[in-house]
């Protein structure tokens, strides 16, 4: 990786602005989700803390495909940022967190690193007849959707390569 890291590197103070106000130019010009890499932990505290939709990759509990699912509709349909947060195994994300969204449907994470679930075709197979109307899809749409973002967290301060090319790496100082 070189002397230099790659993506943006910042106090934990700024990732409000970067995540929350969008100021980082580098993310808005990538195409690509923000991967936070915090070592202290601290950025789970606080995004805990913020309106998200915050799911933990180890615990199963909240692995499951229709917690996975609602999660997206509603950080979809209110505007806010899906967390995933891998703590310190970043293998989880490959192991565990891929698969178990590929359950909501076959090429679900895919659809979420191209950004393609930002497509009307795309985020209604999310979608079941029988979701209550604030989780519908008709719901999504506009600064809503604008504002919906997806954040992969980690706590490991190397996390692998493939995660770095899919991904903008955030690192806290």
């Amino acid at each position: 990786m070189g002397d230099k890291k790659p993506g943006i590197t910042c106090t934990l103070r700024q990732l409000n602005d970067i995540i929350f106000k969008n100021t980082s130019e580098e993310i808005s010009k990538s195409g690509r989700w923000p991967l936070i890499i915090d070592p202290q932990g601290m950025s789970s505290t606080f995004l805990r803390h913020r309106d998200t939709n915050y799911l933990v990759g180890l615990h199963p509990s909240e692995m499951q495909p229709e917690r996975i699912r609602i999660g997206l509709l509603g950080a979809m349909r209110y505007g806010k940022p899906f967390v995933l947060d891998l703590m310190e195994d970043n293998f989880v994300f490959n192991n565990v967190c891929s698969p178990r969204f590929d359950e909501v449907y076959p090429g679900l994470m895919k659809d979420i690193i191209t950004k393609n679930i930002l497509k009307p075709e795309i985020y209604e197979k999310l979608g079941r007849s029988d979701d209550p109307q604030e989780y519908s899809t008709m719901q999504i749409g506009g600064q809503q959707l604008d504002n919906f973002s997806f954040i992969v967290l980690t706590n490991n301060q190397s996390p692998p390569q493939e995660l770095l090319d899919q991904f903008v790496p955030i690192w806290i100082e």
